[in-house]
């Protein structure tokens, strides 16, 4: 019997290594034998609360999931890496680990508390090992507190700045587009004249920063579940601005008049990013149905652009249906996945699901 609690404990231990390893040295893996079911939980709770709340109140609610799941993540891995050498020890209390005076109490909070200081490394010595082996997993345990709380710690501060970069992008092309998600004001405010070099150049010097969200995102799988109370943070909003910009730019402007601006390379780019950036945030992905007057929405919207780049001096396609059709074909890539990506922000995938 002292064998299996032994066993169980070598066990529980080996699981917080293995999570630690994939979350921690090998985030890239997107498996979390602990990280991901809880980090899932957390949001399951608060997503089926905020769908019940005003859309300010549910936005409140989602801000704390994202600090809560690091702190819980780093909890049950302190507690589980504590209570699995407490096993391994227990056995053992009044024999090879002993009292420094007096008899040594052999219960289970004896065990916790030689566990506990051992592994956070402040070596009470009121409990002492008395046998070689037991030293050796003494001080075996307290290297790898060490090591836990030196990898945790940095793994999770690096979480932040990512972060921080991510709300750069977004707050940036909020003020772009005249702190909105009007694209087609954004394509104007930056124009000049008929020349839309500085569209192209200020979308371009967006995309290395793009590049390095997305594979933030890919790294640390957490990001997803950090949600803000301001929506101009949320990745659907600045995800819309950067695709429907570029769709807009290669479908509405004239293509004989800026051919250089239709056919450049970096609109598709930031397109490609931005899709695998939304796609990669996806906790699922569950096919999402667009709304049966998509098409006629996504046709008014274009026209609309239209209209507005011609009124500003731009040079625009003389006849819009052919820029109709490549516009709806675009935007056709893109909308399944920011629908499903705007209700996995709002808590709504969990009730959809």
């Amino acid at each position: 019997m002292e064998f299996v609690l032994q066993l169980c404990g070598v066990l529980l231990i080996g699981l917080v290594l293995a999570d630690i390893f994939l979350v921690v040295l090998f985030p890239a893996s997107g498996k979390g034998l602990i990280q991901r079911p809880l980090a899932a939980g957390v949001w399951a709770a608060f997503g089926s609360v905020a769908a019940r709340l005003e859309a300010q109140s549910s936005r409140n609610l989602l801000s704390y999931t994202g600090p809560l799941i690091i702190a819980l993540n780093l909890a049950v891995w302190f507690a589980i890496l504590v209570v699995g050498w407490a096993m391994i020890f227990k056995p053992v209390l009044g024999a090879a680990i002993t009292a420094s005076s007096g008899p040594t109490d052999t219960s289970w909070t004896t065990a916790l508390y030689y566990s506990g200081f051992n592994i956070t490394t402040l070596g009470v010595g009121d409990v002492t090992p008395s046998t070689g082996l037991y030293r050796v997993l003494t001080v075996l345990q307290g290297a790898m507190g060490f090591g836990f709380f030196s990898l945790t710690i940095s793994y999770f501060l690096s979480v932040y700045p990512n972060l921080k970069e991510r709300n750069a992008l977004a707050l940036g092309l909020y003020h772009l587009a005249g702190q909105s998600c009007d694209t087609k004001r954004l394509i104007t405010r930056l124009a000049k004249a008929d020349d839309l070099s500085d569209v192209v150049s200020s979308l371009g010097s967006k995309f290395p920063d793009l590049c390095a969200i997305y594979e933030a995102q890919r790294f640390y799988p957490v990001l997803r579940y950090f949600h803000y109370r301001e929506p101009y943070y949320a990745l659907p909003y600045f995800l819309f601005i950067l695709l429907d910009t570029t769709s807009l730019l290669r479908t509405v402007l004239d293509p004989e008049h800026h051919r250089e601006v239709v056919t450049a390379p970096v609109l598709e780019d930031i397109c490609q990013v931005a899709l695998g950036l939304g796609n990669a945030t996806l906790v699922s992905t569950t096919h999402c149905e667009l709304s049966p007057d998509a098409w006629e929405n996504w046709q008014q919207h274009y026209l609309e652009a239209h209209g507005q780049l011609a009124d500003a001096g731009l040079s625009v396609r003389p006849d819009p249906s052919e820029g109709v059709r490549q516009y709806a074909e675009m935007r056709a890539r893109w909308a399944p996945m920011l629908v499903a990506l705007s209700r996995h922000m709002a808590g709504a995938d969990t009730r959809d699901s």
